[in-house]
């Protein structure tokens, strides 16, 4: 990737969705913050065929609010729920979460 005079983008290769927002959120002056990592990072914590239906809806009161496409990948996200419990703690310590809870829709 390079800039070029005029500061817009010019990609070589194909750029993935975190590395697009990324760049956008530089564009607006928009700072990262732990908030905003723990959503674009939730594929790596959650992991697998799971991280395909478990969606991070809002961070409030401590806790993380997860959406769950369907009421069975809430039950097995619930079951996994100590696991992304501690790695979210390990990872942003900042956030300061103590629970998660899984909904649906």
């Amino acid at each position: 990737m390079f800039q070029d005079d005029d500061k817009r983008i010019a990609v070589n290769d194909a750029m993935s969705s975190k590395e697009l927002i990324k760049i956008f959120l530089e564009k607006l002056h928009v700072e990262q913050n732990d908030e905003l990592n723990l959503t674009l990072n939730w594929k790596k914590i959650v992991q697998g065929e799971l991280s395909k239906h478990l969606k991070v809806k809002e961070i409030k009161f401590n806790t993380v609010i997860v959406s769950a496409d369907h009421p069975a990948w809430a039950q097995k996200g619930n079951l996994k729920k100590n696991r992304l419990l501690n790695k979210i703690q390990k990872e942003y310590p900042s956030l300061g979460i103590q629970a998660i809870k899984i909904i649906c829709g």
